[in-house]
């Protein structure tokens, strides 16, 4: 292997040490494309907060629920649809990320974005009409066939951003990049909760049609972007089309960054592909298989990236997403509940914006540790409150839920995402992303089918005691991520590999140099 600094002229790790502001700079269209694609994270964020908030809407409920004497509206969503409701996203996430991961390596990264997008705007209208059903039944089941399809579409959308992101975007723009799908998800949650929260107050059907008519104006992202974006040139490259790679690369950073600069694109990506070929001469073709064969690190970094999608869930992702719809089953009203939230997301957006800051200064390792650390003191505090039973314990949940989003927003969250998204070679890459769409959704299904049974008020109805659950889960988080998730700021997709190849520990990426770069 060959690491030298021209060939890779924006590595932090072999190169000119240079600022992020200076990267952007250098290459606008890149980061501006790249910003785009990460703007359909938007979309997902708005369907985190979309389920737990609508179904605290008065209006929904009595449509969509029963009566129920003790409930502040007379209505109540049974536990059993609210939790096949909440899995029905996820499970078809599982899908779409299955059948993306597989036909992007087939067709490439661009006709997939498109035509999941065309797919996602068409399944809104199921979920807009579901309510037409002439029975309980028929508009209950419509609904989850609505949210279900559209979660295959989203599954496959994201599996797609992800890949193109991590294989085209030079090292030192990649790890701020990457942690934008956090940000845009907090985003996504405000304006969820804001369009929401202002449907509260109105009657009749209208409530929540307009929250759900709002999914189509996200639909319009990766519709439009196929416009703009070229083909995939690590892809065009790994399939033999050098010219259409070259022409791909060109249009990705446009003139100003080729004049300055030179082709650096194609630069790291033919040197990191190279190696790969070197490595696996005898194998022309990839596979989902592949990934979970020990040779070259694989197995070791397709379990990284699972246990990288289990981190959202442990901290309490799936929970943080139905805190409205909690809040007012302890007994706040649905308008304070829903302040509540709002404002943890707004809080929340600030920290990921300070977290992006710090992505280029601060070991990821320890912003994943430190704030999953303090995330763990908040649960706490609230499965304590919730001991007692009254107002208290509501409002030190509500307080609780907020700092915990805000802490992983500024850590945890966008680790997990950086961690996920560069840790695979570039020849797995679409696979591996597949497989890392697929396992945040698996475990989504398996947290979001079990928290109704565990906050409803017809069910175990815990309350803040929920928090003592997230104790035991962000304890095994602290341990596992410790001993298995490297440091890879600032790397290469060359040195990445060879780290991996030789076995290095986990906790010693960050000190190690490589003895091609050393003259060693």
């Amino acid at each position: 292997m060959t690491t030298t600094a021209h060939t890779l002229p924006v590595s932090a790790a072999n190169g000119p040490k240079i600022s992020l502001f200076t990267a952007v700079r250098q290459n606008p269209r890149l980061s501006l494309l790249s910003l785009w694609l990460m703007l359909i994270f938007l979309l997902y964020g708005y369907e985190l907060v979309f389920l737990g908030s609508i179904a605290s809407l008065p209006g929904f409920q009595a449509v969509f629920g029963v009566p129920q004497k003790t409930s502040a509206t007379g209505f109540i969503i049974p536990t059993s649809w609210l939790s096949i409701w909440s899995v029905s996203g996820p499970l078809g996430n599982m899908i779409g990320a299955f059948f993306s991961g597989w036909s992007q390596e087939k067709i490439g990264r661009r006709p997939i974005l498109g035509l999941s997008g065309i797919i996602q705007a068409a399944t809104v209208a199921i979920c807009y009409l579901a309510d037409q059903a002439p029975s309980d039944y028929g508009r209950r089941s419509l609904y989850f066939v609505g949210k279900f399809t559209q979660g295959i579409a989203v599954g496959s959308i994201l599996c797609v951003a992800q890949t193109y992101v991590s294989e085209v975007l030079p090292p030192l723009l990649r790890g701020p990049t990457l942690a934008w799908p956090s940000i845009f998800t907090v985003l996504g949650e405000i304006i969820g909760a804001v369009i929401i929260r202002s449907r509260v107050d109105v009657a009749g059907p209208e409530s929540y049609r307009v929250p759900i008519a709002g999914q189509w104006a996200f639909s319009a992202i990766p519709v439009l972007l196929v416009i703009f974006l070229p083909e995939s040139p690590a892809w065009l490259l790994r399939k033999g089309k050098e010219d259409a790679a070259v022409k791909a690369s060109r249009k990705l950073q446009g003139s100003r960054a080729q004049a300055s600069s030179g082709d650096q694109v194609m630069g790291y990506l033919r040197e990191a592909l190279a190696l790969e070929t070197a490595e696996s001469a005898s194998r022309l073709e990839h596979s989902y298989l592949d990934c979970f064969r020990p040779a070259h690190g694989n197995l070791r970094r397709t379990a990284i990236v699972i246990f990288t999608n289990f981190i959202p869930q442990l901290f309490g992702l799936a929970f943080l997403g139905h805190l409205t719809y909690v809040l007012e089953v302890t007994g706040m009203p649905a308008s304070t509940a829903s302040s509540w939230f709002t404002g943890g997301a707004v809080l929340s957006l600030v920290t990921n914006l300070v977290a992006l800051w710090l992505l280029t200064k601060v070991e990821r390792r320890l912003m994943l540790l430190s704030t999953l650390g303090f995330i763990w003191l908040m649960w706490l505090m609230a499965g304590i409150a919730g001991v007692f039973h009254g107002v208290a314990s509501s409002w030190v949940l509500a307080a609780a839920a907020m700092l915990v989003n805000a802490a992983a927003s500024l850590g945890a969250w966008p680790v997990s995402n950086i961690v996920a998204a560069e840790v695979s070679s570039l020849s797995l890459r679409a696979q591996t992303q597949g497989i890392s769409v697929f396992a945040h959704s698996a475990v989504t299904v398996i947290f979001s089918s079990v928290l109704p049974y565990l906050y409803n008020s017809t069910a175990a109805n815990l309350g803040g005691k929920i928090g003592f659950i997230y104790v035991g889960f962000i304890t095994i988080g602290i341990a596992v991520s410790w001993w298995i998730i490297p440091d890879m700021k600032d790397r290469t997709p060359a040195e990445i590999d060879e780290m991996f190849e030789i076995g290095l520990p986990a906790r010693k990426f960050k000190k190690y140099s490589s003895p091609s770069v050393d003259g060693k």
